[in-house]
């Protein structure tokens, strides 16, 4: 469901130049390949037995009053959307921040961050706007929705300057990180480039899966992606053709459903429905190791497990922004994983969360901003691996998260439509 911070002195490369023959080589591969280092938790059981006969509605009446009002801690409430907020992004560009929201109501909006005003209302979309991005100059705003509907608005001012139907199921949806370039992927597999405002278009080449996530990677000439039948590729963007194939014995056993790339261009990681986590080499096209994100992974014997993702499903992936690899990721079943990316062992594991939705790291990769399905956002220290603080709104699901330019407050998508801020420059309860 669910942004890596650039520093790098080089721009990378436009996708849309001529490719020429000059030769394009990742970093040497420096991963220290160990025997496997995965780390399992032991569950404990209660034995629970059936509630006393005809009390059942008397328990539930006595935990309703015992149970304490949640907290609402967030510092600005954003109320638009009827239904869902799906997704949230966040600009720095003009004289105020702005966020975007994408919603089940067929809509994006805008809003400044200071105040909480509306400032552009999209139309025209067919289906729940679930993909919103600003482009890395802050002045594009690109709004798709489930139908494959893709348009791209100039704000503040809210003209549209660009719009694009696939005709298909969109299911990711991204910037460049420099260049005025627009990337997605659809339902049939296909990957989109084009050029905004003019349109030029650039297709990757459908293996017959559908397109899931993807992670576009710190040289900006090389774009991750991973399928629903669980194999992943590395795309040159200039040619448009992939560089590696991770498929056969290599791939998952279930649809990748997050996907991650180091800062370094070297270290990949995918996850997928069935709990495990792929760290493979951008270089040498191996596998490099399986790591569990969750105890129970790969032990789940329901086909709507398979399909739909059950608790061991690893929900998002994202590496710390720091040259030591630090992967963290998270499952819906609560455990958030901080793993060691170049001695494939976890550092520290959280048992106890609700469901994590999204991840999001500050800019100096100390914390870890964590979104979970019963609304709190938890903040990690990740040299300690303990909770720092856990915000808390209304119990309502986190489903998109993002982090101001200067780190000081999280914009999260909540399920019950409204886009909420959070001030992280308090200092946290003791």
């Amino acid at each position: 469901m669910c942004g890596a911070t650039r520093e790098h002195d080089t721009p990378p490369p436009s996708p849309f130049r001529g490719s020429g023959d000059e030769d394009e080589t990742l970093e040497p591969d420096e991963v220290v390949v160990d025997d496997d280092g995965m780390v399992l938790e032991e569950v404990e059981t209660l034995e629970e037995g059936p509630p006393p006969e005809d009390e059942d509605d008397d328990m539930d009446a006595a935990a309703a009053e015992e149970e304490e009002p949640v907290e609402d801690m967030s510092r600005l409430t954003l109320d638009g959307h009827k239904g869902s907020a799906f997704c949230v992004a966040v600009s720095q560009a003009g004289d105020a921040p702005l966020i975007a929201s994408g919603g089940e109501d067929d809509c994006a909006r805008v809003w400044r961050a200071d105040t909480g005003a509306l400032v552009l209302t999209t139309s025209g979309h067919k289906d729940s706007v679930t993909q919103v991005a600003f482009s890395s100059d802050g002045k594009l705003l690109a709004a798709g929705d489930m139908a494959g509907l893709v348009q791209v608005y100039r704000v503040p001012g809210g003209e549209k300057v660009w719009e694009f139907d696939t005709g298909l199921d969109l299911t990711w949806l991204a910037w460049h990180s420099v260049a005025p370039a627009l990337l997605a992927g659809t339902q049939d597999g296909q990957g989109w480039m084009w050029r905004i405002p003019r349109g030029d278009t650039k297709t990757l080449a459908s293996h017959g899966s559908a397109w899931s996530k993807a992670a576009l990677l710190a040289d900006g000439a090389h774009l991750l992606a991973g399928y629903e039948d669980g194999s992943a590729r590395l795309w040159q963007l200039r040619s448009g053709q992939p560089v590696q194939q991770f498929s056969g014995a290599a791939a998952h056993s279930s649809p990748v459903t997050c996907a991650a790339a180091h800062r370094d261009n070297v270290l990949l990681a995918t996850g997928a429905m069935d709990g495990w986590v792929r760290l493979y080499s951008a270089t040498s096209g191996k596998l490099l190791t399986t790591l569990a994100a969750a105890p129970d992974a790969g032990a789940s014997t329901d086909a709507d497990d398979d399909e739909e993702g059950g608790p061991q499903c690893v929900e998002a992936a994202a590496f710390a922004p720091t040259e030591t690899p630090l992967l963290a990721t998270g499952t819906v079943g609560g455990v958030l994983t901080l793993w060691d990316a170049t001695a494939q062992r976890a550092r520290h594991r959280l048992s106890d969360l609700s469901g994590v939705t999204c991840l999001r790291w500050t800019a100096d990769g100390t914390r870890l901003l964590v979104g979970c399905l019963d609304g709190e956002v938890v903040e990690v220290d990740a040299r300690a691996g303990g909770v720092v603080r856990r915000l808390t709104s209304v119990p309502s699901s986190v489903l998109d998260m993002e982090l101001t330019a200067d780190g000081k407050a999280a914009v999260v998508a909540m399920d019950d439509g409204k886009v909420r801020l959070f001030d992280l420059t308090q200092p946290a309860a003791t």
